[in-house]
């Protein structure tokens, strides 16, 4: 009995304190041909707020969002309707979002789609290093932009 009840005890515990988590994204990570006229949709393990997920706060994305995004599904997804531009590769990076109950993403969470038939030809690789300030880059994201 003892090793049931010390099993549930830890079983409980860890659902309790699970991590929030990023469980789907719609258009999928890598997807090509996208229609100009879509919904993105990010679905969370737990259910946020709209308050814990903010454009150029914690949400960094080239994806032109119409109107107010939406939550549904119990307050797990967040729902926007887009208009895409023809042959654009998007992205969306979230470096931090909380959970109604507390829990946070434990690292940045990225996504990457396009409207063309495939992605560029263009490839970036480095290594990040904490230099002289001692910082971890354990769990940081380094944003390359172009500018026309």
């Amino acid at each position: 009995m003892k090793k049931i009840l010390l099993f549930l005890t830890f079983a409980l515990t860890t659902i309790m304190y699970a991590q929030l988590e990023i469980v789907s994204v719609t258009p999928g990570n890598n997807t090509t041909n996208v229609p100009l006229k879509t919904t993105v949709t990010i679905t969370f393990n737990k259910a946020i707020s709209l308050d814990a997920f903010q454009p150029f706060g914690n949400v960094f994305t080239n994806i032109n969002v119409e109107g107010e995004p939406s939550l549904i599904n119990d307050s797990k997804t967040i729902s926007m309707e887009v208009t895409l531009d023809s042959n654009t590769t998007y992205f969306t990076c979230i470096s931090t979002c909380k959970a109604l109950d507390g829990s946070t993403l434990t690292s940045p969470f990225i996504t990457y789609f396009t409207t063309a038939a495939s992605f560029p030809p263009y490839s970036i690789s480095g290594t990040v290093l904490s230099g002289t300030t001692g910082v971890s880059p354990e769990n940081a994201f380094v944003g390359i932009g172009r500018f026309n």
